[in-house]
């Protein structure tokens, strides 16, 4: 694993944080070129993006520090170390979201059209990001004898936590899934027959696959939710809402329920 690139002593250049400069890169040219096919302008959608990145970071972190709040009640100066990793994905789309609704009502444009647009951004910009993950040696799996298990170096948290054991590598089944929630969406798109139904189907898709990818990734006990004898993690709880709110969502806009 490569978490650190470049190493000048007053300057270091981390694979999780180029991974994610990225991967906001692509997403704002995928956005843009996106927007200039409905019509919408180019600068509209190039000023929300700087609040989603700005938004994505704030609530990725924030979930992170509060699911995780023993490894930073010691020193809350950590909180503040993003290009170290620790990020979670659901709590950037679910803050993000809320602050590009408030900001497409204050420019007064159809927001649904517009959230049609970013979405699949997202999952590209996840995509990417994963793949930085794993290059952190982050989010990563539990113990397994597969042919594709990675073992990794002590220099990343998973190689200090199973030094020489083989792991799942659920950063890059993150990656394929939102590969493959990327393509969904882009063909969706061409059939919607509601504004808003390409923005709840990604809720879906993105809900289920976390709820998946979470069977196998490695969490510490305290993250974990006990329920009438069942066992989830508190990200495949987060998953279960938001698959419910997508399909809620997408059941009202395609009956043409809601007028925005």
């Amino acid at each position: 694993m490569y978490p650190l690139i470049l190493d000048l002593g007053f300057i270091q250049l981390r694979s999780y944080g180029l991974a994610l400069a990225f991967a906001f890169l692509m997403g704002i040219l995928l956005a843009s070129y996106r927007g200039k096919k409905v019509g919408l302008n180019p600068d509209l959608i190039l000023d929300l993006s700087v609040y989603i990145i700005i938004s994505s970071i704030i609530g990725a972190r924030t979930y992170f520090v509060v699911t995780h709040w023993h490894l930073y009640s010691g020193d809350l100066l950590n909180v503040f170390k993003v290009w170290e990793g620790g990020l979670s994905v659901q709590g950037g789309v679910i803050l993000s979201v809320i602050v590009s609704y408030f900001y497409v009502k204050r420019v007064q444009i159809d927001f649904f059209q517009l959230a049609d647009v970013m979405i699949p951004c997202v999952a590209l910009g996840q995509m990417i990001g994963r793949i930085g993950c794993f290059l952190n040696g982050c989010c990563y799996g539990k113990p397994c004898d597969l042919p594709w298990g990675v073992s990794f170096p002590e220099t990343v948290s998973a190689g200090r936590d199973f030094p020489g054991i083989d792991l799942h590598p659920t950063q890059l089944y993150a990656s394929l899934y939102a590969l493959l929630i990327l393509i969904l969406l882009l063909l969706y798109d061409r059939r919607k027959t509601a504004r808003g139904s390409t923005f709840f189907f990604y809720f879906i898709l993105f809900g289920i696959a976390r709820f998946s990818i979470d069977f196998v990734r490695h969490y510490d006990d305290f993250f974990f939710i006990h329920f009438a004898g069942l066992q989830i993690t508190a990200s495949q709880l987060v998953g279960i809402l938001l698959i419910l709110f997508g399909i809620t969502g997408l059941t009202i806009r395609t009956k043409g329920q809601v007028k925005v």
